[in-house]
């Protein structure tokens, strides 16, 4: 009896966890492919993409442009777009990428080096050679402001003939971490002046 309720524990959390897998994921992700008309026929209406893991466009939508990652630390690079940093940065969609860093992690100024060391070197490994580190201060209660921020991009993205795409954090900053938050209003703000011309 003493093993047997182990058991039945393991399976009654086994089986919760599949039925909450299909309910919160396979169910509305399905769903979402075959009625939502926009991925049907994959014409967007917007620039935001409905998108879930079954639902990816059928061409690959950023190809031939120049991409600024606009990141707050050196490690986000790694920890929130390395598989978008990877696929970009095929030599078949003709990309130009690259990183727009606003801190070199100086959290704890001895490290400063350090982080900006691994950044550089993160990059390369991701096939990235252009990385911008400037000097904004990191830390959780550190304020960027959102007009310091537009004009660091204005100084810092890399004028192209392509179509520029910009990549950053979104309103929640990912891990609601102030500078990626700011990141995401800066980088919003500068788009909308840029986008009037």
């Amino acid at each position: 009896m003493i093993f047997k309720l182990p058991s039945i524990i393991f399976k009654f959390y086994l089986i919760s966890f599949i039925l909450w897998i299909f309910q919160t994921t396979i169910i509305p992700q399905t769903l979402t492919k075959y009625t939502n008309i926009e991925i049907k026929t994959q014409k967007f209406t917007s620039s935001v993409y409905p998108y879930t893991s079954l639902t990816i466009p059928k061409k690959f939508p950023i190809t031939n442009s120049s991409i600024s990652l606009v990141i707050a630390h050196p490690d986000d690079e790694v920890m929130f777009f390395a598989p978008s940093l990877i696929e970009l940065n095929k030599d078949k969609y003709n990309n130009e990428v690259n990183i727009i860093c606003f801190s070199s992690g100086n959290y704890i100024d001895s490290m400063s080096e350090i982080r900006r060391s691994e950044l550089i070197n993160s990059a390369r490994i991701l096939g990235i050679n252009n990385v911008k580190i400037l000097d904004y201060r990191d830390g959780m209660n550190e304020t960027w402001k959102v007009q310091d921020i537009v004009s660091s991009l204005k100084d810092n993205i890399i004028p192209s003939k392509k179509p520029s795409v910009l990549i950053t954090f979104d309103d929640q900053g990912v891990s609601n971490h102030p500078n990626h938050i700011a990141l995401y209003h800066g980088t919003q703000k500068y788009i909308q002046g840029v986008s009037r011309f």
